[in-house]
């Protein structure tokens, strides 16, 4: 979990994606900063995200059957439009750049349509799910140069080539298991659908995580919010108990959400996440909150996987990572999960299963050792803890040109293993492939990621 009194355990969490209180005990009650950090970070990494989605609409936005003008003003309107479907509010409607989209509703909602969440001017009767609001101006001014160092270290400046790259050879770069397995190759405008439509939803994925993470911090709004969540759902998570000051707080969740009512007509408020969903949102730089919880229910709820996914983030962002003993064994106690073969298991596809064995088997030569020294008549049996192995260090190389039929470990040197892919955490799964092209299906049929459709001119 994040949320510590403890001095240092937000600054921890940022950086490691976890932290125990055991981690700071005794440091010192904590300060107001790291969790504006945290809230920040956050909502940095979702706007930078939203604008590498915009680079892939602009360089394959024909691959869902949209028609993007072609002068520059006009490109960058709809561009903008599209954007506003899945990032939650509209530019201005003073901006100069929107006369077409004047009389449109400025927030944009996010509902479930046919398992995709998208965007609706007039969700009447529908559900709808509350994440931090961008409008694409904003979204470009959050993508920072901090921020992309925090997603991918010295890589920065080569990620808009090596997005086009993959775009452009999408079909070999994530289909080539396919041909190799029996199957049929999918050409290149269906797999960028696919990865468009997929990216989508990391968006939003991620927008969800920013609102929870930045109400989990604001006091007055999180002691109503608890008390709300606990008469919903009788559990509370996040904290053990609350504040004897909490009745007495206003209701600002419950303001917001009779705003979104009032405004929309909607049929109710969703604040939950699937565990499926953060996985997601953490594979992509996300920091996401987990309840308080013994070690048996930690890993009965599968949290360990939100740290093997930020780990795998950003091994496949930065380049590197380290393996230690502490993430072998969480990717030893998520290894079912890992392996489970459905469309919502965001990890399996993330390398080829090759790759995911020597990965494990790399995990489980990291386990501590223990030689028996023997048994003696009515004594406990005596072990020894063998010395520990150093952790392994990750390396990561994008594939290029001259190596794009050549993924999955390539070199292994000492301590160190290297592994050869793409840059985008795009499955190479086929039944997942499968799944994102039926999904881009829908989108391409909307005409946009807006619910229900309203066709541009």
């Amino acid at each position: 979990m994040s949320i510590s009194p403890f001095s240092g355990a937000e600054k921890r969490f940022v950086e490691d994606g976890y932290v125990t209180e055991v981690d700071q005990r005794g440091a010192g009650v904590g300060q107001k900063g790291g969790a504006v950090q945290l809230v920040a970070r956050n909502e940095g990494v979702t706007r930078s995200n939203a604008m590498l989605w915009r680079k892939m609409l602009k360089l394959q936005h024909d691959s869902l059957g949209f028609e993007i003008g072609r002068l520059n003003d006009q490109r960058e309107e709809e561009l903008d439009e599209l954007m506003a479907h899945i990032v939650g509010t509209r530019t201005r409607k003073d901006d100069a750049h929107i006369k077409e989209y004047a009389q449109r509703p400025e927030i944009v909602e996010t509902v479930l349509h046919q398992g995709l969440f998208l965007g609706s001017s007039a969700p009447a009767s529908r559900d709808v799910y509350l994440g931090t609001l961008s409008s694409p101006g904003t979204t470009r001014k959050g993508d920072t140069e901090h921020v992309r160092k925090l997603l991918y270290g010295a890589r920065g400046e080569s990620v808009s080539k090596q997005l086009t790259f993959e775009l452009r050879n999408a079909h070999v770069v994530f289909g080539a298991d396919r041909v190799a397995n029996g199957g049929a190759e999918i050409n290149n405008p269906t797999a960028n659908g696919a990865i468009l439509t997929w990216f989508s939803q990391v968006i939003v994925a991620q927008r969800r995580v920013g609102w929870r993470s930045r109400v989990s911090r604001d006091w007055p709004t999180t002691t109503q919010g608890l008390l709300n969540e606990r008469t919903v759902y009788g559990q509370i998570e996040g904290v053990e108990e609350l504040s004897w000051r909490a009745s007495d707080m206003k209701d600002p969740i419950g303001n917001l959400v009779d705003e979104v009512r009032g405004r929309s007509g909607v049929k109710d408020i969703v604040l939950r996440m699937s565990l499926e969903d953060r996985i997601l949102a953490a594979l992509h730089g996300s920091k996401v909150d987990t309840r308080p919880c013994g070690e048996y229910d930690f890993f009965n709820n599968g949290y360990q996987l939100l740290t093997v996914a930020n780990w795998i983030g950003s091994l496949k962002r930065t380049g590197e990572a380290t393996m230690t003993q502490g993430i072998a064994r969480l990717l030893e106690m998520g290894r079912d999960w890992i392996n489970e073969d459905r469309p919502g298991n965001h990890l399996l596809g993330q390398f080829r299963a090759d790759t995911w064995a020597e990965i494990f088997e790399t995990a489980r030569n990291l386990k501590p050792r223990w030689t028996p020294l023997g048994m003696e008549p009515n004594r406990i049996p005596r072990l020894r803890r063998e010395r520990d192995p150093g952790p392994v260090k990750l390396l990561y190389e994008w594939v290029g040109a001259d190596t794009i039929q050549e993924v999955g470990v390539v070199r292994r040197r000492g301590r160190a293993l290297t592994i050869r892919g793409p840059m985008l955490c795009f499955p190479t799964d086929r039944g997942q492939q499968d799944y994102w092209i039926e999904k881009s299906a829908i989108v391409r049929e909307l005409g946009g990621f807006l619910v229900p459709s309203q066709r541009r001119r």
